[in-house]
Formats: C-alpha cells, sequence, structure tokens
C-alpha cells in the first residue's frame, strides 16, 4: 500500500467542496459521516481499515511506513470528523489542530514504536481534543478581547458625543 500523503491541508467548511454542496451537515450529536466532511474521510478511513485488517492477520507484519502512516492518519481522521464544528472557529483553525495533532503523532509513534492501532487511535483522540480544546480557549479569549475593545470604543465615542 502507498504512503498516505496530503497535498494540501484538511478541508474546512469555509473551504467549499462539491460534497458539502450536495450533501446535509451531519446532525448535532449524531456520529459523523463521509457525506459531511467530504470523500476525503471515506478514503481515509478505507486506508486504516487495510492497515487494521493487515495487523489482524499478523501483527508483526506492519512496517514502520505502515505504523507512520496509521498515526497520522488516525489524527487526519479526527480532524476531518470534526470539520463542520472547526471551520466555525477560524479559517486556520483546522490546519492548526492537523499540524498539532500530526506533530504528537510523530513524537508518538518514534517514543512507541510497536504501539498499537489502539494506542495510536486512543492517543490520537487525546491529542485532538486537547489541540481542538485549546483552539476554542483560544477562539474565546480573543472574541472576548475584542468585544471589551468594542465597549471600550463606544464608552469613547459616546463621551465625545455628550460634550
Amino acid at each position: 500500500m502507498a504512503p498516505i500523503t496530503r497535498s494540501a491541508p484538511p478541508r474546512t467548511p469555509t473551504q467549499p467542496t462539491a460534497a458539502k454542496q450536495t450533501a446535509p451537515a451531519a446532525a448535532a450529536g449524531s456520529t459523523p459521516t463521509a457525506s459531511a466532511p467530504g470523500e476525503d474521510l471515506k478514503n481515509l478511513q478505507a486506508e486504516m481499515k487495510h492497515i487494521e485488517d493487515k495487523a489482524k492477520k499478523d501483527p508483526k507484519s506492519l512496517t514502520a511506513d505502515e505504523r507512520s502512516d496509521y498515526a497520522k492518519a488516525a489524527g487526519l481522521e479526527k480532524v476531518l470528523e470534526n470539520s463542520n464544528f472547526i471551520g466555525f472557529l477560524n479559517k486556520d483553525s483546522g490546519e492548526k489542530i492537523f499540524k498539532k495533532v500530526d506533530e504528537e503523532m510523530q513524537k508518538f509513534i518514534a517514543a512507541n514504536p510497536n504501539a498499537s492501532l489502539e494506542d495510536m487511535k486512543k492517543h490520537a483522540e487525546t491529542k485532538f481534543k486537547a489541540a481542538l480544546s485549546s483552539e476554542v480557549v483560544s477562539k474565546g479569549v480573543v472574541d472576548m478581547a475584542i468585544k471589551q475593545m468594542q465597549e471600550r470604543l463606544q464608552e469613547i465615542r459616546d463621551s465625545f458625543e455628550e460634550k
């Protein structure tokens, strides 16, 4: 199997796709489907399934490249599954989260070259949640600062109008 490569950052709802235009968004609380984030997720999951099937037959038969590809795919899968939500944060959030998760997964693979696929998935989910939480908090802080600046600007405008 060829290594998993990405020529572009994961798509977010701010980047139009054919799948987005034809498929309704996943309902809140429902399980993400391939139609919501696009065909990338479906293809990625098929490649992951291939590696999982190979590991079930003979866990020792996985090469270092396959383990690395699987680790990268596990992180990307989380980003794509949650792309509808991530898109509400800002344009660059999906890419930032993917980069953070990918870096952490590469560190994990370097430290644990014989980690099981299940361990990789768990680690990817943990790191995805941490990266997403960081982005949400960051957006909240920025939004609050902007709101405070707007309120202060309005107070200054009002004080000039009174004079």
